[in-house]
């Protein structure tokens, strides 16, 4: 019996590789086919390192950063010298300041060191002059005291019964005369209370009141009882003048 022959297909004669369908075999054979058909078939592959050159041409290749970091770093350059400057003119302005509060600090201490001066100096002199017056006033006032005690001995040495009731009163305020003039040496004056000027409780003792139905006299001195005396310098009370007032009250 005659095996019928198989016909084989003719290849074309291109490089393009035909994929020709063998029949079922062992795995191993389709393998070694799988390899042989590789191996006659142009295989396309990325081209090496090497080949760099091929790529771009003949010019050199350029192996610099990319030009976004190139960008960052000029950035922060310019930022750092910017901030630099402004530090630096800062702490010469700091530096400025510096200086003229130190010179007004000094001008401060110098003006300070001069009205102290002056006041120590004032303070001196007039302690010194007030000083010099309360001695010099002191010495007028025993003066007056002693001329005093001589007049009231000869006074007292010459009254009889012949002596009317006016003179003894008349004596007796000249000798109140003497005791004004040695208090106003000593710097004190009279507070010259008169009748129907308004209570001063700063001024004024009230030893009684009076009663009254006139409205208009609330509150008014009815009578001087004893003058009083203040300081003419320090308006300071030395003796409140003793007085009775009236106060009104409703019928």
């Amino acid at each position: 019996m005659t095996t019928p022959k198989r016909k084989v297909p003719e290849i074309p004669s291109t490089s393009t590789a035909v994929a020709v369908e063998d029949p079922p075999g062992t795995p191993a054979e389709s393998v070694e086919a799988t390899e042989g058909n590789s191996a006659d078939q142009p295989t396309n592959h990325a081209p090496e390192l090497g080949d760099a050159d091929e790529l771009v041409g003949d010019g050199p290749v350029s192996a610099g950063p990319p030009a976004g970091d190139s960008i960052i770093t000029e950035i922060t350059e310019i930022t750092e010298i910017t901030a630099m400057t402004e530090l630096a003119e800062l702490t010469e302005r700091i530096s400025a300041l510096e200086a003229a509060f130190a010179v007004q600090q000094r001008a401060l201490a110098d003006v300070g060191d001069r009205i102290t001066s002056e006041i120590t100096a004032e303070v001196e002199r007039v302690t010194t002059d007030e000083l010099v017056e309360a001695k010099r006033n002191l010495s007028l006032a025993a003066n007056s005291m002693a001329h005093l005690a001589l007049g009231i001995t000869e006074s007292a040495q010459n009254i009889s019964g012949e002596l009317r009731p006016d003179s003894i009163t008349a004596l007796l305020y000249s000798f109140r005369a003497e005791v004004d003039n040695i208090l106003l040496q000593l710097g004190f004056a009279p507070l010259d209370t008169q009748v129907g000027e308004r209570f001063d409780p700063n001024r004024h003792r009230a030893l009684r009141r009076i009663p009254t139905d006139d409205v208009s006299l609330d509150r008014l001195i009815g009578k001087v009882i004893r003058e009083g005396y203040r300081s003419e310098r320090t308006r300071r009370m030395l003796v409140y003048s003793d007085v009775e007032v009236n106060r009104y009250q409703p019928g």
